[in-house]
């Protein structure tokens, strides 16, 4: 850890000590100061992923911090910033450099991602079915023409159908994946709707143990690591049994993922926020 950190630390810790407190959390005018200092001893990198995942308040703040700088130690800092379209972030990186992907610049990705997974399902669907190859073939390219035709750029659109396709209590031969593929949401915010309906379709205890999922991801005050989170959420639907990660994740119907790297859940995307 570099010097200008460790001493502010120290200086924190020290005034908390002396009041009989927690370290005082840094303020952003002081951030921004100390990330100049580091980058006088070595040049930094920062990267910001998703800004627009902050409220438009603080990403103002921290667009505002980020100009500063920009300006008061350019050679020092150097930044990359990702975000999806916003108006406001639009307009604040005008006059800066930037790239602009678009759902053609992922074609390739996609249809890869798409061909994988449609594999992956066929593959399962092999095991637990006893059905011709002709029959498996045509399933699979089906599955792959429709996906592709309707993603329009969109992985999460294409994971929250085959997630749908896959529901054993719903769909239990090749006329009901059929079926399907010809009424599939043709927006994510459709697929949502099409998801809380299966949602409040489902016993009790299931429907209690996903609204109060989403409960604690929206509301909590922090980030809670899978067991925590997952006795919170037994208690709060008041489950006679433990909960395991894979009963998350199978009554959210896609919409809540484990974060390896947190060991954390979390929303699948932002867009399940709003």
């Amino acid at each position: 850890m570099r010097t200008p950190v460790v001493e502010e630390y120290r200086k924190r810790l020290q005034e908390a000590t002396y009041y009989g407190e927690g370290p005082a959390a840094l303020s952003v005018e002081r951030c921004t100061e100390l990330l100049c200092e580091l980058g006088q001893s070595a040049p930094i990198m920062l990267v910001i992923d998703a800004l627009d995942e902050c409220d438009s308040q603080q990403r103002t703040i921290l667009q505002q911090s980020l100009e500063e700088m920009r300006q008061s130690c350019r050679d020092l800092v150097k930044m990359f910033v990702s975000s999806r379209y916003e108006e406001d972030i639009a307009t604040g990186f005008r006059h800066k450099r930037t790239l602009c992907v678009t759902p053609r610049d992922t074609e390739d990705d996609l249809k890869h991602f798409i061909d994988l997974h449609v594999s992956r399902f066929v593959s399962r669907w092999a095991v637990l079915h006893s059905e011709a190859s002709d029959k498996l073939q045509q399933l699979e390219k089906s599955l792959k023409e429709t996906l592709n035709t309707g993603a329009q750029g969109m992985f999460l659109w294409v994971s929250l159908q085959l997630e749908c396709i896959s529901d054993t209590s719903r769909v239990k031969d090749l006329e009901s994946i059929y079926e399907a593929l010809e009424s599939l949401p043709a927006t994510l915010g459709r697929s949502y709707a099409a998801i809380h309906c299966r949602i409040e379709s489902m016993k009790e205890t299931a429907r209690e143990v996903a609204r109060f999922t989403f409960y604690w991801l929206l509301g909590a005050k922090r980030m809670l690591p899978i067991p925590d989170f997952l006795i919170a959420v037994a208690r709060s639907a008041k489950c006679l049994s433990n909960l395991q990660p894979r009963t998350i994740i199978d009554y959210c119907c896609g919409l809540v993922v484990i974060d390896n790297e947190t060991n954390t859940f979390r929303l699948a995307h932002p867009t399940v926020r709003e």
